[in-house]
């Protein structure tokens, strides 16, 4: 998993145009994820995860993700970082992409705030 202000495209894929790993709530937020295969499922999950102190974590935001073809392994979006932080507080946090059986992509960034 990529992150970034904004992705594009091209015949391979996805890709990150402003790569980020610090983002603030009057940013957009741009995630890209190029899988070695296809996903194998029509449910997904976003997560949000807060890393704590001590090396422990909380998931904060857990958003269901319908993709209409299992065979598809590429993937991207990008929205507000506001509405990605809503509430939370400045730290380190990890993007997760997740299916029943396991997390097939994340990403570690810190929010400002």
């Amino acid at each position: 998993m990529a992150l970034g202000h904004d992705f594009g495209q091209n015949a391979d894929g996805f890709y990150i145009t402003q790569p980020a790993d610090t983002f603030r709530s009057g940013q957009q937020f741009a995630f890209v994820v190029n899988l070695d295969k296809g996903i194998g499922t029509t449910q997904a999950k976003i997560a949000l995860v807060k890393e704590l102190s001590g090396g422990a974590e909380s998931v904060v935001l857990s958003v269901p993700m319908n993709i209409s073809n299992p065979d598809f392994s590429t993937f991207a979006n990008k929205f507000a970082t506001s509405t990605l932080m809503y509430g939370e507080t400045a730290g380190k946090y990890k993007l997760e992409m997740e299916t029943d059986t396991a997390i097939v992509a994340s990403a570690t960034f810190t929010y400002t705030g």
